[in-house]
């Protein structure tokens, strides 16, 4: 039987270290916090759990959280007037604390008989795990280990696109239904609005996608550490002043962060790595979740990223556990890449660009207007390879549009701009 060593308690290696525990796997977790040191760290994100990571908590027995959000609530102001539209998903939603969900996962791991070793783990302890274990799959982003997996240029961006600044707020009435209040404002960036459970409760999560060089920057010029006061009042003074309808359900008098814990600044560079390396005594390493490929969180792709990696790798050692060699991991690699991971960024990336698409603006614009398209587009932030398979060329956009009935100015636009003379030269 296998023996499998899992590097990271976040939810790629939580979920593959439950998968295989399923399964009658020998595994080993290594996490370098406990459970209790989880839930005392600082935020780490404010992840989304799409449809498709809540049934795969169902597969592992881990639903402790019922789902809240019915839907995205699609908001897109700096046009004489503001679009709105909710698209409904096909199943619920959540968003939870990801230090009390990575908390009480390791604690199910461990009550279900799995060995769990503390402590942080280096690129140069990884020799010595291989060791150890039949396989090593790696679920952490620790700069020592990103410099083992080579980075794919071509489906890389060389700088953030997007500034970000996240946090959990008190005050903020959240709308009934719940929904993931997704806010645009084209060439300025986005807020998230979104229903958050944390220890003592529901809160909001307020994430700021700054466009560099825009007027959202405001937010992160401000620090909650140096001055708490001036901090709430500047995230207060920045929805007011570009998300008015945000600023409506905020009672200023409770409005604050929620505790100098519970807010994250900073950026990603979207960044795909290959999945598995070879290490100095010939065996082999593989790498999922951010690891393999870091996004720009604004779909919301991250965690979906994740355990889909977990569960493919998990998979595949049931499938074949001949050996752990090149051939294993090359197909593993694969199937996570041509399953999820392709489609997922480039969508993402895509929809970071500024300006935006000519598709983009002419799908949402659309959406607004028909509720089939509309619940598409929301349901798809979990089947993310179907927003893409629309939204990949101008023409796949413009047929669909011409389909549904509806006129792409915009996209044809485009399209005849691209057609015109020297416009090869031009781009």
């Amino acid at each position: 039987m296998a023996n499998i060593g899992v590097i990271g308690s976040g939810p790629g290696g939580l979920h593959l270290g439950l998968f295989l525990q399923k399964h009658g796997v020998k595994s080993t977790l290594y996490s370098e916090r406990t459970a209790d040191e989880l839930r005392k760290s600082k935020l780490p994100n404010t992840a989304i759990h799409w449809w498709n990571v809540r049934k795969r908590e169902v597969e592992l027995d881990v639903d402790h959280w019922e789902g809240g959000q019915i839907g995205n609530q699609f908001w897109v102001g700096g046009l004489p007037q503001p679009l709105s539209f909710l698209g409904k998903f096909s199943a619920k939603s959540n968003i939870v604390d990801n230090r009390l969900y990575c908390a009480t996962l390791l604690e199910d791991y461990i009550k279900r008989g799995g060995d769990v070793k503390y402590g942080a783990i280096r690129a140069e302890d990884l020799v010595g795990l291989s060791e150890k274990h039949d396989l090593v799959v790696i679920s952490t982003g620790k700069a020592s280990m990103t410099e083992l997996f080579p980075r794919v240029p071509e489906y890389s961006l060389t700088e953030p696109k997007r500034r970000l600044c996240t946090g959990i707020y008190k005050g903020i009435t959240n709308p009934q239904p719940e929904v993931l209040g997704v806010n645009l404002v084209p060439g300025m960036g986005e807020l998230y609005e979104m229903p958050f459970l944390t220890f003592d409760g529901k809160h909001t999560a307020l994430f700021f996608f700054v466009v560099p060089g825009g007027p959202l920057e405001e937010v992160m010029n401000v620090r909650y550490e140096d001055n708490p006061k001036k901090y709430n009042e500047t995230i207060l003074g920045v929805v007011a002043k570009h998300f008015p309808h945000v600023r409506k359900r905020i009672d200023e008098a409770k409005f604050g962060l929620r505790s100098a814990l519970d807010y994250l600044q900073g950026a990603i560079t979207p960044t795909v790595r290959r999945a598995y390396a070879k290490l100095a005594n010939g065996k082999y390493v593989v790498a999922i979740g951010d690891l393999h490929a870091a996004h720009d969180p604004l779909l919301g792709q991250g965690v979906g990223c994740a355990t889909n990696g977990a569960f493919t790798v998990g998979q595949a050692i049931l499938d074949d556990g001949l050996a752990f060699d090149e051939m294993f991991c090359r197909r593993v690699e694969e199937q996570m890449w041509n399953n999820w991971t392709r489609d997922a960024g480039a969508w993402n990336n895509y929809m970071l660009q500024v300006p935006p698409a000519a598709n983009t603006f002419d799908l949402i614009v659309t959406a607004s207007k028909n509720q089939v398209l509309a619940d598409a587009f929301a349901d798809n932030f979990a089947a993310p390879s179907k927003n893409w398979n629309v939204m990949a060329t101008f023409e796949r956009s413009r047929n669909l549009l011409r389909m549904l009935g509806a006129e792409s100015p915009m996209i044809d636009s485009a399209l005849a701009a691209k057609a015109a003379p020297g416009a090869a030269k031009a781009t």
